[in-house]
């Protein structure tokens, strides 16, 4: 093995640091995150401050804790610089590549943009007169009661991850990166086809096209029930998904008789290392071999 199998080879942050079920093997980070179990044991400290004084918490409190953690917003998948970017909007989902508890996005909207976009619900922030706040952050800070606890969070988190890794985020970004090129080079060798799409458009996340495709819709579904069933019974979480969706049949926009490719697609976190993706390459291959038999 070259020095960066070696590397992959084992996780970069040890798998009891998280809250996922040993048994699984999570290969679906992407889908909704997972957390580290010191991070779930913040948030509950977040709670247990708001159940201790349910007043004086979110009506005193939060908006400086809210300050507190914007300043901190930072990375994920890749390196964000929004700022930089001076997009016009900007929504972000914390609970997946930041690995915060779900519940945890945020709204960045341009100043000049801040006045056309309002909150779904109003609370008392839509009455408030203070000038010492902008008016959007008046409205969206306070919407009504709620749980702030996974918002409190992101501080923690994002120190977690640089202290779990080592070499800090910008290591863990690029381990992930790596991990999910070699699993997806794995998987197109043992399934024995091509990449559909070039490396460089690669983050931490690949899907593969399934060998033999496309299909007839029922042969499609038939082959993805079997797939999807040994992958569960052998403990594996990872999507198996047919494209184009079949929603577009049913909704008329695609015609009856469309055929069906079946994509996997597999994440890539640090708690992952290249021997989980080398045992799903081994299950494929057998679906994979079988279908060519067939043939």
């Amino acid at each position: 093995m070259n020095r960066t199998e070696v590397q992959l080879a084992r996780s970069a942050s040890p798998a009891a640091d998280w809250a996922l079920d040993p048994t699984v093997t999570y290969l679906n980070h992407g889908a909704f995150g997972a957390c580290l179990r010191g991070i779930l044991d913040v948030q509950q400290g977040w709670r247990s401050k708001l159940e201790t004084d349910p007043v004086r918490f979110p009506i005193r409190d939060l908006e400086d804790l809210l300050d507190w953690t914007r300043s901190e917003l930072g990375p994920g998948m890749l390196p964000l610089r929004i700022a930089e970017l001076g997009p016009a909007y900007y929504a972000g989902a914390g609970h997946k590549w930041m690995c915060a508890p779900k519940g945890s996005g945020f709204l960045w909207v341009r100043r000049d943009r801040q006045a056309l976009v309002k909150p779904l619900a109003i609370s008392n922030g839509s009455n408030d007169t203070r000038m010492d706040r902008s008016r959007f952050r008046l409205e969206f800070d306070w919407t009504g009661t709620f749980d702030p606890s996974a918002w409190l969070t992101v501080p923690a988190v994002i120190d977690g991850i640089g202290e779990t890794v080592a070499g800090g985020w910008s290591m863990a970004m690029t381990t992930n990166r790596e991990l999910a090129v070699a699993a997806r080079d794995m998987l197109c060798d043992a399934l024995r086809t091509d990449a559909p799409a070039p490396t460089e458009m690669i983050g931490a996340m690949a899907s593969i096209l399934l060998p033999g495709g496309p299909w007839s819709r029922a042969d499609a579904m038939s082959r993805m029930s079997m797939i999807e069933s040994a992958l569960r019974g052998r403990r594996f979480e990872v999507p198996l998904i047919a494209w184009p969706s079949p929603w577009l049949v049913d909704s008329g926009d695609l015609p009856d008789n469309t055929k069906f490719e079946l994509l996997i697609r597999v994440s890539a976190q640090v708690y992952n290392y290249l021997g989980q993706y080398e045992r799903l390459a081994s299950i494929l291959a057998g679906f994979a071999g079988a279908n060519r038999a067939a043939a």
